[in-house]
């Protein structure tokens, strides 16, 4: 497997962030959910969103399918 330099930054700061909260997850949440009262509004809701595209896949144009929810089971 390649050595990707950005997934090695990620795994740095993962074990930097969890040795500073002694690997106890608990902890680590509540930081994390302190820090997303912080940035307040800045961050975005993704479950109140409709999930669209971002790009057209070119496929169907059949505008009468419900994407908002997935499908029965």
């Amino acid at each position: 497997m390649k050595n990707d330099p950005i997934v090695q930054q990620v795994h740095e700061t993962r074990e930097r962030l969890a040795a500073a909260f002694d690997y106890d997850v608990a902890r680590i949440f509540a930081d994390m959910r302190l820090r997303e009262k912080l940035v307040g509004d800045r961050l975005k809701d993704r479950r109140t969103s409709p999930n669209k595209p971002l790009h057209p896949s070119g496929g169907s144009d059949d505008s009468t399918m419900d994407t908002s929810a997935p499908a029965p089971r």
